[in-house]
């Protein structure tokens, strides 16, 4: 009994470290690459431009060129 219940423990810490891996390389992959977010929100009759800096925005007057992904949002009342 004891030995069934380490084996369900083992395996369910493999799965967990699969889990954990393959968000951590989704997340890594999707933010590569980019210096950050352009937000787009429509609300009403505006349209509101956010940036998202994925680092210190310091670190960016080094740069020569900084780039951003672009991602439009529904409405700005579903996002609060």
């Amino acid at each position: 009994m004891k030995i069934a219940v380490e084996i369900i423990i083992v395996i369910g810490v493999f799965y967990f470290g699969v889990f954990i891996g393959f968000i951590l390389r989704k997340w890594l992959v999707d933010r590569s690459g980019y210096d950050g977010d352009l937000l787009i929100i429509k609300d009403d009759n505006k349209i509101v431009y956010s940036l998202e800096l994925h680092e210190d925005p310091e670190t960016m007057e080094f740069k020569n060129e900084l780039i951003f992904k672009v991602k439009p949002l529904e409405e700005s009342s579903n996002r609060r």
